[in-house]
């Protein structure tokens, strides 16, 4: 049997390595004394219950994490899970034996799945397998609170009308295929878990910004299936203005923050004419816990007062987001304005919001024109800390901020952190001028002598995107090619 500490060194070499498992590993609850051998011998184990197997998502959705009770004197658990949402042509998605009562699977959007969860006897202490395993089906759709009409706006329907969720929770509501709304001033979602999507997901409808038009919130929210017209706004989403709570040291944290503990998740979205942040933490003291940004594309038309902004502005009194991941995703700025970062965070440590650890994730993304006289990141409070990890695959970036690796780091070198994950980057270039000599930046300084992207794999060739001042950032370079890397809906 594994104990608890190779289980967790599984995990941890399963994180550094990157694999793209269908099964990872979970927090498996093992107290430091806790086996799974006790007083139980020669028994035959029984069957879980159903009800007593807890389903639930990941924070960023992306996984559906399953648990289940110890069973004393079982071995392990042998757990299969199929995707049943084509009843006829069910796919498999996990087949492994569990030495642990928790494990996380890969989960899709609006899936139904069955699960079979067999207890293991330990053989040793002459136990049997339980004579049949627990069947469990679950999904992954969320239904809709409530339809909203085409041509509704969105202020009004909310802010005084008054539909707002009747019961706690994560709370759909449903904007009509192709249907177009408008948001005509600020819309507090509060506290409220609000998420909204376009039922069916294609032709996305579409959200217009008017010039006082903002979505603000301080509990969790999803944004799926939209299309986003911002027009003269100045952010795309920022916390409330108006908290209706006060802050408050988490987990006995020695300082205080406006926690957003609740997850927010932007996904399969289009931005467009994004003049300033991304994200705006409207001058208060924020600490939001999960942020995932996946298959976007943000085109943004920066204005002329944003040379001290950036794209996720979470900063004031010291605040963050503690774990951002920003996946599969354009950017592009169209202006000659810049902004200053792509993310800026306070001073403080996540340790001192009462998190043991913060991470950054940057995966399969293409950045083009953003920043190219900026930075890619300022957060004082996370750089060069041991808690801090740091993750960036895959992505491409043309005229973009200088020294991208360095920046991301927070200015450190790989070997500052416990993790730090490089792979398959392709950085910006510079031209020198008197001989027209290309050189794309390799993550490591000119001497050699401070490395931060340590992973060796550096893309140093043009990733050659199609017409890019168009929009159209199709990868022709047959290195990002072979390594499909950048936002895989340019990848022919």
């Amino acid at each position: 049997m594994l104990t608890k500490k190779v289980w967790q060194l599984c995990c941890a070499v399963a994180v550094a390595s990157v694999s793209l498992w269908a099964v990872s590993c979970a927090d498996d609850g093992f107290n430091e004394d806790e086996r799974y051998v006790h007083e139980v011998t020669n028994t035959q184990m029984s069957a879980i219950p159903a009800d007593s197997i807890s389903i639930e998502a990941s924070a960023d959705k992306s996984q559906t994490v399953i648990s289940w009770p110890l069973v004393y004197g079982a071995s392990g658990f042998h757990l299969t899970v199929y995707n049943i949402t084509d009843a006829e042509n069910a796919v498999l998605v996990a087949d492994t034996v569990i030495d642990g009562y928790s494990v996380a699977v890969v989960r899709g959007d609006d899936q139904s799945y069955k699960l079979s969860l067999a207890t293991l006897g330990d053989a040793s202490l002459g136990n049997s397998d339980a004579s049949a395993a627990t069947v469990k089906t679950f999904e992954t759709y969320a239904y809709g609170f409530k339809t909203i009409p085409d041509g509704t706006d969105l202020y009004v329907y909310f802010m005084e009308e008054n539909n707002w969720p009747t019961e706690d929770g994560e709370t759909t509501y449903d904007l009509v295929r192709g249907g177009k709304y408008t948001v005509s001033g600020t819309i507090d979602f509060s506290t409220h878990y609000i998420a909204l999507r376009t039922l069916g997901k294609e032709p996305h409808a579409t959200v217009t910004y008017g010039e006082a038009g903002a979505i603000e919130y301080c509990g969790g929210l999803t944004l799926k299936d939209i299309d986003f017209e911002l027009g003269a706004a100045k952010n795309f989403i920022a916390f409330s203005a108006n908290p209706t709570f006060e802050a408050y040291p988490l987990n006995d944290a020695t300082n205080s923050f406006l926690h957003i503990t609740k997850p927010t998740s932007i996904k399969n979205c289009n931005i467009l004419n994004l003049t300033r942040y991304f994200v705006y933490d409207n001058t208060l003291a924020y600490w939001a816990k999960d942020f995932v940004v996946s298959d976007c594309v943000v085109k943004m038309a920066t204005g002329e007062n944003a040379s001290s902004g950036a794209l996720f502005f979470v900063n004031k009194g010291g605040g963050a987001i503690n774990n951002l991941k920003v996946e599969n995703s354009t950017f592009y700025n169209t202006t000659s304005n810049e902004i200053k970062y792509v993310i800026q965070y306070g001073g403080n440590r996540c340790v001192k919001a009462g998190y043991e650890s913060c991470s950054t994730a940057i995966n399969s993304c293409t950045f083009y024109n953003v920043a190219p006289s900026g930075q890619f990141g300022n957060y004082s409070g996370f750089s060069g800390k041991p808690e801090s990890e740091w993750i960036m695959t895959k992505n491409i970036f043309v005229n973009c901020c200088k020294d991208v690796a360095r920046r991301f780091l927070g200015g450190r070198t790989a070997s500052t952190y416990s993790t730090v994950v490089f792979g398959y980057n392709t950085y910006p270039s510079t031209v020198d001028e008197a001989t027209g000599a290309v050189s794309f930046e390799t993550g490591v300084s000119a001497d050699g002598s401070q490395v931060y992207d340590n992973s060796e794999t550096v893309i140093t060739t043009d990733p050659q995107l199609k017409d890019p001042e168009n929009g159209d950032f199709t990868v022709q370079g047959s290195e990002q090619l072979a390594n499909q890397t950048g936002d895989p809906r340019w990848l022919e």
